[in-house]
């Protein structure tokens, strides 16, 4: 019955590791789903500001035939159509959802535009509140339609820039989740594997030689053998040598993967925590800055700002409830999440919403 000690210690171990392999596939799986999700929603908001922009200067337009060219003479007391808030509101949106920069690009040709059309959409208001309907009419024909119409081509082309980007990220997201799968699995299987055949070469080099070590010291101790010294005693020295040189090996090869994982786990980290609008940094266990994006880093770097850190870990103390914290004259709502070791690290994701 003693015999098989080793393999039942070592099953749930072997369990255990396969499990935690198979969870970090999973989670590593859904941060990159959530990490997509962010970039989707982003290209989704655009497209919806940009469609609402478009609708309103095709409203605008539409009314300012109706009052001047369609009737064929001015009429002073109403109200001219004015899309100024609007726009402004749809290219702020705009600004904020750009993350790429065609995006951007794209974005500035539109305030570009907006900026031509608001010129002579100034000077036609004073003509059509005069009642000047020969002038409105020549100023429509000659600028402002054309203007008008270079941005709502403006529009129309980060529309379709924004349509291209969001069914090549959905094309993208299908093909990163298929090698996600292939790889994580393939991953497992080869951890499965490897622990059984580490498990059975560590019962077969360490735990069956002591459990007959042990027996031997038994029947010693009971008296039922004499304990004499092998007639090879430099050979057994020898390969037991050998034999503890190997295992020093596995295991300095198993720490050098570690470091490897590490390496490739802060990158992937410092990925993830760019896609946050917000300032995002992870904490290692004892308060120390591991990555951050670029909205913290503002906040935490040049000469306030390890005193800045020192005062957000002091606030957070060792709990997860969010905090409230002020920091470059502005006051900051904390929120902290807290990392398992399961991904290769221990620490907190700290996410500063403005209060």
């Amino acid at each position: 019955m003693r015999a098989h000690l080793g393999l039942r210690t070592w099953s749930p171990v072997m369990f255990a590791i396969v499990l935690l392999m198979g969870l970090g596939a999973i989670a590593g799986f859904f941060r990159v789903r959530r990490s997509i999700d962010v970039i989707l929603r982003d290209r989704f908001e655009g497209l919806l500001s940009a469609q609402q922009m478009a609708a309103v200067l095709d409203n605008t337009e539409r009314q300012i035939v109706a009052f001047v060219v369609g009737d064929g003479e001015a009429a002073p007391g109403l109200p001219f159509p004015d899309p100024a808030s609007e726009v402004a509101q749809g290219i702020g949106r705009l600004r904020g959802t750009s993350r790429d920069d065609d995006s951007r690009r794209a974005v500035v040709a539109i305030e570009q535009a907006w900026a031509a059309y608001q010129a002579t959409a100034r000077d036609f208001r004073e003509r059509f509140e005069q009642g000047e309907t020969a002038e409105c009419r020549a100023l429509y024909r000659d600028r402002l339609s054309l203007d008008s119409h270079r941005l709502k081509a403006a529009v129309g082309s980060f529309i379709t820039l924004n349509q291209e980007a969001v069914r090549q990220t959905r094309e993208d997201a299908a093909v990163e989740a298929r090698r996600w799968f292939f790889a994580m699995g393939g991953i497992t299987l080869v951890g499965l594997i490897s622990t059984i055949l580490f498990s059975q070469q560590v019962v077969s080099l360490i735990i069956r030689p002591l459990q007959r070590q042990s027996r031997t010291i038994d029947r010693v101790t009971f008296g039922e053998i004499e304990l004499r010294l092998p007639p090879e005693r430099e050979g057994a020295l020898n390969s037991l040598a050998d034999s503890a040189n190997r295992l020093i090996e596995n295991y300095e090869a198993i720490h050098e993967d570690g470091r490897h994982q590490i390496k490739a786990e802060r990158r992937y980290s410092l990925a993830l925590v760019e896609a946050f609008r917000v300032p995002a940094l992870l904490l290692d266990g004892n308060g120390s800055l591991i990555v951050s994006n670029s909205a913290a880093r503002e906040l935490f770097t040049g000469t306030d700002g390890r005193a800045r850190l020192e005062a957000l870990t002091a606030a957070l103390g060792n709990g997860a409830a969010p905090a409230t914290i002020q920091l470059a004259d502005r006051t900051y709502r904390a929120e902290c999440r807290p990392c398992g070791q399961i991904r290769g690290f221990t620490g907190r994701v700290v996410l500063l919403e403005p209060a």
